[in-house]
């Protein structure tokens, strides 16, 4: 979508108000001068990971976390000439219904993007749509069926109380998400588009150049909505990840056995950490970012004037106009200032605001993202180079390893997105009108 303009009827542009003379108090005089129009600037082709890959990276990951945190609580001595086993782990100490339920759960997702790689892409149309609602409905009676098996075997040796410790973060899905199985299943909304029964390729978000003010409004909205939907998936499955691998064998272990207690903690933390960040880089790709950028672009924002003299000049804000920069305007009875080369938001919406806010740079929240990813890697290498036990220098190597990817991505996504905004800023400076 070059600029964002490609396929896009232009609408008419609305009528403008600008600055008015400081000696009339009610609405100005309408001139012919236009908010001018914003020329997008083209980010590059920035590779990003697709489902399938990343679905197999996190079961790569989740698989890597709980053997480690079984490391950690199950080592032995087996380099001692009369140890009594031969294995660096106690394996019969693992209880294998808990590692199968923590596994069914988290790899749940795998195993559906597979399904549906199939069915979209080498299945013929007629049959596409059938089996993609078949795999959806196969993949749940699977998961349930194993949960409810591994459960009952759970049952059978444990308390109830250990029953509780595993369905603790489900009981926190239903409060969160409601009955709804999508986000069970799917990590990022889809916006499917059914044409005639046939089809079932997702619709992608996308931005729509416009200079109808409503238009812009209801964009901003969806947008929005879209946002918070993968904050929520990005924090919840995170504290998943980091619940489900670092904690619950913990509840699960012997109460004989000794292990560190501030190694599995950390272990946990780490963990955590690692698959947020992962979740984020996935998640909020650079074109998904721009995408958000553009339309708070077209959004603009308002600051509150405090001058509230007799004979300051304004314009009664209107839904239907688009404001130029510099314009004064009255909204429930308090007066603003246009603060953007062009505004939609409504003077006053904490809504507008936080959204111009967080997404008129986005690169940073990308800034924000990577330094605190560059803390967990130092603190990480740090505890790695005190560490003392050979346990310890291998869960630390492989953790600080890990995470050396999503680190890769974030500094590339970030030094792209900060100087092709940096760029952009100079083009609307340039072609700015005057206040």
């Amino acid at each position: 979508m070059a600029g964002g303009r490609r396929n896009l009827p232009r609408a008419p542009l609305p009528k403008t108000l600008l600055p008015a003379d400081i000696r009339t108090k009610s609405v100005v005089e309408e001139r012919s001068w236009q908010v001018p129009y914003l020329q997008h600037v083209l980010i590059p082709d920035i590779p990003r990971d697709g489902e399938l890959f990343f679905e197999a990276l996190m079961v790569v990951f989740v698989c890597t976390g709980l053997g480690l945190q079984y490391l950690n609580m199950y080592r032995t001595i087996w380099w001692l000439p009369h140890s009594y086993t031969a294995y660096a782990m106690n394996l019969y100490l693992i209880d294998t219904d808990v590692a199968g339920f923590v596994l069914t759960l988290l790899c749940r997702r795998f195993v559906w993007a597979v399904l549906k790689h199939i069915s979209l892409n080498y299945l013929p149309r007629k049959i596409a749509h059938f089996m993609y609602l078949t795999s959806r409905v196969l993949v749940l009676l699977i998961v349930f069926s194993l949960l409810s098996w591994f459960t009952y075997q759970i049952f059978m040796k444990h308390h109830i109380v250990h029953i509780l410790y595993l369905y603790y973060l489900i009981v926190i899905y239903f409060i969160i998400f409601g009955p709804s199985l999508e986000p069970f299943l799917d990590l990022i909304p889809e916006y499917s588009q059914m044409r005639q029964g046939t089809s079932v390729k997702p619709r992608p978000i996308y931005h729509a150049c416009t200079s109808n003010p409503e238009g812009i409004r209801q964009e901003v909205e969806v947008l929005k909505g879209d946002f918070n939907a993968r904050i929520k998936q990005t924090l919840f499955n995170a504290l998943m990840v980091g619940y489900y691998v670092g904690i619950v064998p913990l509840f699960f272990a012997q109460s004989t056995l000794q292990y560190d207690t501030f190694w599995v903690t950390q272990h946990a933390t780490f963990v955590f950490l690692s698959s947020m960040t992962l979740y984020v880089v996935y998640c909020f790709p650079p074109r998904y970012c721009d995408i958000l950028h553009r339309s708070a672009l077209h959004l603009g924002t308002w600051s509150r004037v405090d001058d509230r003299r007799a004979h300051i000049s304004f314009n009664p804000w209107s839904r239907d106009q688009l404001w130029s920069k510099g314009v004064l305007t009255k909204h429930c009875r308090e007066f603003y200032r246009c603060d953007a080369m062009s505004a939609a938001a409504e003077p006053g919406n904490s809504h507008h605001e936080r959204f111009y806010m967080l997404f008129y740079n986005p690169s940073l929240p990308q800034c924000v993202a990577l330094g605190l990813q560059v803390c967990a890697a130092l603190t990480e290498t740090v505890l790695l180079i005190r560490a003392a036990e050979w346990y310890q220098l291998i869960s630390g190597s492989v953790l600080l390893f890990i995470s050396f990817y999503p680190l890769f991505k974030l500094f590339r996504d970030y030094l792209v997105l900060c100087k092709i905004y940096s760029a952009e800023r100079l083009i609307l400076e340039k072609h700015a009108p005057p206040s």
